[in-house]
């Protein structure tokens, strides 16, 4: 199992090192079809967030080859933009679950280690007022 701590991390590093997409419309002659820029961004974005989920999530290829399978299935273009944008929202709120149930146990344990801290010195007052009550009797 990832812990949430790893999965942070290493969205961090892959955020660091990939990098975004970069879109070049010079490169198509002037009348050209809107459709083929709304592809290649697309294709683009779809490209970025295999890298990362791949990255993250799967260790190797084959977990992701379904899922890149699957989207390129998908003909209509404003369907296929809606998918890349529903997987990115679908990350994002992975990592923020992730990254509250981090905070969250990082709370737990202050608490713990304050419970533990109390309860020691709650003994040591106790052994030290059991050894007061010996040496005055």
């Amino acid at each position: 199992m990832i812990l949430p701590s790893e999965i942070l991390n290493r969205y961090d590093m892959v955020a660091k090192s990939l990098v975004p997409p970069i879109f070049d419309q010079t490169k198509y002659p002037p009348l050209t079809d809107f459709n083929m820029f709304f592809n290649e961004i697309i294709f683009k974005m779809a490209q970025h967030y295999f890298s990362i989920y791949q990255t993250i999530f799967a260790k190797n290829a084959d977990l992701v080859k379904p899922m890149i399978a699957d989207f390129l299935t998908i003909q209509d273009p404003l369907h296929r933009s809606r998918k890349i944008i529903g997987y990115f929202k679908e990350l994002h709120d992975i990592i923020d679950k992730k990254l509250h149930y981090v905070h969250k146990t990082a709370e737990e344990m202050k608490e713990r280690q304050k419970t533990a801290l109390l309860e020691h010195a709650y003994q040591r007052v106790l052994e030290d007022s059991k050894k007061n009550d010996k040496v005055k009797f």
